[in-house]
Formats: structure tokens, sequence, C-alpha cells
């Protein structure tokens, strides 16, 4: 295969990736639930509008252990903070539930 047409067919996939990318990121705005992403190390890497609205403050750059206090999860009672590994997003990401 030359290098043209090489580069031509990794530039066609790349644009179709792409546009995969923009219509999953589309749907996941248009939701009514608040959506969060991470990586399967625990980094958020998404929210939706829903998500941002729902707790205030948007998507940081932040470790699972700093999600407490970032975005405030709290017991029932709003003073004793949550523990960031029983918070059901952190749960998860261990396979838990």
């Amino acid at each position: 295969m030359s290098k043209k047409l090489l580069q031509k067919s990794n530039c066609s996939k790349y644009s179709e990736i792409r546009n995969k990318n923009e219509l999953i990121l589309s749907t996941l705005d248009g939701l009514t639930e608040g959506i969060i992403i991470t990586n399967e190390k625990g980094k958020l890497v998404y929210f939706n509008a829903v998500a941002t609205r729902i707790l205030g403050i948007g998507l940081k750059n932040t470790t699972l252990d700093q999600w407490t206090s970032v975005y405030g999860c709290y017991h029932l009672d709003g003073i004793r903070p949550y523990p960031a590994e029983k918070l059901p997003l952190a749960l998860a990401i261990k396979g838990e539930s």
C-alpha cells in the first residue's frame, strides 16, 4: 500500500471515529440524567451538562480520593463527609455494587 493511500485511509478512519465520538457525546449531552464517566483508574473524563448542574461544578482534574472534598459528597446529615471509596462510582470501578 502506498504512503499516500495509507494516509488517506488513516484520515478517513480518524474522521469516522471523530464523528462517532461526536454522536455519542451529543447523545449523552441530550439526556435528562446526570452522566459522569471515568477511566478504569478513577480519573474523571466526562460530565454532561446535567451532571454539572446537579453538582454545581463541572469536570475537575481529581483523583478518586479527592472526589468527596472536591464535589462535596456528604452523608444525609450534610455534615459528615462520605468516604470516597464507598461512593457508587468508586464501587462500580472496582466491579462492586
